[in-house]
């Protein structure tokens, strides 16, 4: 998955299954502080019996279309540089500020996400997150952070980059193989 929320948080949801499926006090609070393989009866680090990698390995690699790749792309650039614009006066901002745009950012981060990943929501939380960016400027507390969308040029870029969400070709016309080959 693209999604940097499932990728940063994924173990945590299989420490949590695996803590309300063992049996016994004892073996729930290991689960928490030993290793993420282990089991009851295991060492502290889990078995070191691991499968066997059979090739070719299938690269996860979502058949996304050119156009959308380049949507995608473009606006990805467009978020590192507001983000580098943040973080250089990062000092001048307040935390509760700072807070609200890191959410935002995390929230643009997953709505690229969702779009590799080809979830059937992805271009609805693009169109959501393109009209915020309309709107967000104008909040006072945040006003300040987002000096980049109060340009006419990038108002008319945000609008038309709503109304292309209408027209892109989420999934590319024909499968490719991407695997690695045993080297």
């Amino acid at each position: 998955t693209f999604d940097p929320i499932e990728t940063q948080f994924c173990h945590l949801k299989y420490i949590c299954q695996q803590f309300f499926k063992i049996e016994g006090w004892q073996n729930k609070l290991a689960v928490l502080w030993k290793g993420p393989g282990w089991q009851p009866g295991l060492s502290r680090l889990g078995s070191d019996d691991f499968p066997a990698i059979s090739y070719p390995i299938q690269v996860y690699d979502p058949n996304v279309s050119i156009e959308l790749g380049s949507y995608t792309f473009v606006h990805f650039m467009y978020a590192l540089i507001q983000y580098s614009a943040v973080l250089q006066d990062s000092k001048d901002y307040s935390p509760l500020a700072l807070l609200l745009y890191s959410i935002i950012l995390l929230f643009t981060l997953t709505t690229f996400g969702a779009i590799y990943d080809q979830k059937k929501y992805a271009l609805h939380l693009e169109r959501l997150r393109l009209v915020s960016m309309l709107i967000l400027p104008r909040l006072k507390i945040i006003q300040s952070l987002f000096l980049l969308q109060t340009h006419i040029l990038v108002q008319i870029f945000i609008v038309l980059s709503f109304f292309a969400t209408f027209f892109i070709t989420p999934i590319a016309p024909e499968q490719k193989d991407v695997s690695m080959k045993n080297k």
